[in-house]
């Protein structure tokens, strides 16, 4: 059993690490009292006027359906039936409507790009995809910290648990590789970790030499670091013997042998919602056939479907990604390749010998080679979510869904190979991965905990924290949607 904890009580709740989590109820396939997807007669094409009469829950349902049997027939190779699903959910899907209607949006999209994809038109999520300008990107990063309470959970624990870490020491150098989009987190830290020190100096009649500080941040925009180097620098001032290094970088592309780090020097590394980037990978290319009995509509499908018809059946190439646990290390035996990135990133990290790293990561499992499961997985992720959002203001929440959980969406269901890299992984999967670079599990403290339920109190009473065993989830009412963990160089 874990303890669930929410921003004013204290219940017991159920154990997350060992279970895939599902909303009670959810349904998957087709439904009977519905009818197929395929066989279903919704109206006229030139709308649904029936549908805004269907309450909440029944229209999630049917939607819910569409998308699931649409990601099905794309799958199989059923070009007619995944069209004909497209055009009754785009017919029914709305960026302003309700939750559902918001949801089923951003999947048409994809499911549309991934539709285009396996007709010869690899890299079509490009198409519909408008990339983000450095403001759009850091404005969208803000409304995440601003909307939702799981960065600033993540903050108060990370930087609890490298305090604690630094107990005994004069300092601590901090490997930032959650790429940030501004340093409110280090502010934060260097706030903290001035009361501990101005406390522990009050009660001590010793001179206190000043504690030493350095931060190294990776991220992909200079000016982004040069705000946080100048901002850092102010909050320090004259309490610490600061240092900020800036690395502009990619994840993927960061050399561990670069850093600048000293032979000795303790080391703390804060990772969030970053990692699973590395578990993208140039996947070998799988056959997919796909009949052309179904290229008959004058319709979209028409258009996408041209190619195949004219190459009479012949096997449709597409780079579909195995799941990284199992299928792609079972490649990588057949294939003598190199090692993984992530095993390399991870073993270097581990050579780093760090006194504590604290790792954010989505707690849901996209990163399968089955289109369906990814879509499956995704809606009762991405659910989750657009339930935590009801109250949020109009403008900002449909601008930060569109922005965020609209192009995260695209990338795990339009994308495959090393395009995709929103692979988002169980902790369970993770404490493998991370056990097997050398790594050891370090349990959250309670102080850790309880700092984080205390960023809970200014949101909706739906959010919670569950602990289970070492570990902490950050869950909308008892769907997980993040996992916490701390590990330490074994």
């Amino acid at each position: 059993m874990g303890v669930c904890v929410e921003s004013d009580s204290v219940v017991m709740g159920s154990t997350w690490l060992g279970n895939d989590s599902e909303e009670e109820g959810e349904v998957v396939g087709e439904n009977k009292e519905l009818g197929g997807v395929g066989s279903m007669v919704i109206g006229s094409a030139h709308g649904y006027p029936w549908f805004k009469g269907i309450s909440s829950e029944p229209r999630g349902m049917l939607l819910k359906i569409l998308v699931r049997n649409c990601a099905k027939y794309i799958e199989c190779g059923n070009i007619s039936d995944a069209d004909s699903a497209l055009a009754k959910i785009s017919h029914l899907a709305s960026s302003e409507g309700d939750r559902f209607q918001r949801l089923a949006t951003y999947f048409s999209e994809a499911l549309t790009c991934q539709l285009v994809n396996r007709s010869y038109l690899h890299g079509a999520h490009n198409i519909l995809s408008k990339p983000l300008s450095t403001f759009e990107d850091s404005f969208a990063k803000g409304l995440f910290f601003e909307l939702y309470p799981f960065q600033r959970v993540s903050y108060a624990v990370i930087n609890q648990a490298i305090i604690e870490a630094m107990t005994g020491l004069q300092g601590i150098h901090i490997l930032d590789l959650s790429a940030p989009h501004d340093a409110t987190q280090w502010v934060l830290f260097i706030q903290s970790l001035k009361e501990r020190c101005s406390s522990f100096s009050s009660s001590s009649t010793r001179p206190q030499q000043r504690p030493y500080l350095k931060i190294t941040c990776v991220h992909t925009n200079q000016e982004v670091l040069a705000q946080m180097k100048l901002r850092l620098t102010l909050e320090a001032d004259k309490f610490f013997q600061f240092e900020f290094s800036d690395i502009v970088s990619t994840l993927e592309n960061l050399n561990l042998d670069n850093l600048p780090i000293l032979n000795g020097e303790p080391i703390a590394i804060s990772i969030v919602l970053q990692l699973h980037r590395l578990l993208s990978t140039d996947d070998p290319p799988v056959p997919v056939v796909v009949s052309n009995q179904f290229f008959h509509q004058q319709s979209f499908a028409d258009v996408i479907a041209k190619d195949s018809y004219n190459n009479n059946n012949h096997n449709v190439i597409i780079n579909q990604s195995p799941n990284s646990a199992l299928a792609l290390a079972t490649h990588h035996r057949l294939t003598q390749s190199p090692v993984p990135k992530m095993e390399c990133f991870l073993h270097g990290l581990w050579k780093l010998q760090p006194k504590v790293m604290v790792i954010m990561e989505q707690e849901s499992n996209v990163n399968g080679q089955s289109l369906t499961d990814r879509v499956d997985k995704a809606l009762d992720f991405y659910d989750a979510f657009f339930k935590c959002l009801v109250t949020a203001p109009s403008v900002k929440k449909i601008f930060f869904e569109r922005a965020m959980l609209g192009e995260q969406i695209k990338n795990i269901i339009a994308c495959e190979g090393a395009e995709r890299k929103e692979r988002y992984e169980s902790l369970k999967a993770w404490i493998s991965r991370l056990e097997l670079a050398g790594f050891c599990a370090e349990a959250i403290s309670l102080e850790g905990m309880l700092r984080g339920v205390t960023e809970l109190q200014n949101f909706a009473h739906g959010y919670k924290i569950i602990r289970d065993e070492k570990f902490l989830f950050l869950c909308w009412n008892n769907n997980p949607l993040f996992s916490l963990s701390a590990w330490r160089y074994l």
